[in-house]
């Protein structure tokens, strides 16, 4: 995480305005938003300050935790980060993001934090890295490019979606015996199915390829 993203959060979690911390601070509120959209840097007294105000250590402040990472961006895109199956938000990028780690919101960041100021509210989102990828997929190519499939045309099934596929090269009657393997109806749409029945269909689906080769 990174200063400028720290400063965000734990101004939030503190509940505190940046006029209110600019008084505290004995600086403008245009100072405290350049060092939160990471324009210029606190001073080391100033640093020092923020981590009294906030009960927290000055180490803790001035470093980065490799094992996180905090990005700030639109709202609606840290939504759709952490999301689940079966809600609108739900898709590609939710899956690939949580391949990788565990998102979660931690912050809701207001437009006039930032100069100029944005038409859309931003989030800061945390994301904690996986010590090991939560399921097991054999190939992680061919999962990745069954869930762009599933979601490139969200109307349609999940079986007609992969059947339209160019990267699956099987039939569609395979395709539909590959869902029906998994244990879910083969009229299923691919934004109710989790990051584990997808590595489980990539797995079938991989298996069914190699023999059809």
């Amino acid at each position: 995480m990174t200063l400028r993203e720290k400063l965000i959060v734990l101004r939030d979690k503190a509940g505190i305005s940046q006029m209110a911390l600019a008084h505290q601070l004995g600086v403008s509120r245009q100072a405290v938003t350049r060092w939160e959209s990471g324009d210029t840097t606190p001073s080391m007294d100033k640093l020092k300050a923020l981590a009294k105000i906030y009960d927290v250590s000055l180490d803790w402040l001035c470093n980065e935790d490799e094992s996180e990472e905090k990005v700030v961006g639109q709202k609606e895109v840290a939504d759709r980060m952490q999301v689940g199956p079966g809600t609108k938000e739900y898709g590609a990028l939710s899956l690939a993001v949580q391949y990788y780690a565990k998102p979660e919101i931690v912050a809701i960041v207001p437009p006039n934090c930032f100069m100029p100021r944005p038409n859309v509210g931003s989030a800061v989102i945390r994301l904690t890295r996986h010590k090991e990828v939560p399921v097991q997929v054999n190939d992680e190519k061919l999962m990745f490019k069954i869930i762009r499939a599933s979601f490139n045309q969200r109307r349609k099934t999940l079986a007609n979606g992969l059947n339209n596929a160019p990267d699956i090269h099987l039939s569609k009657e395979v395709i539909q015996e590959s869902i029906e393997e998994l244990g879910v109806p083969v009229t299923i749409r691919g934004e109710a199915l989790t990051l584990q029945q997808f590595a489980q269909l990539s797995n079938i689906i991989g298996s069914k390829i190699k023999f059809d080769s």
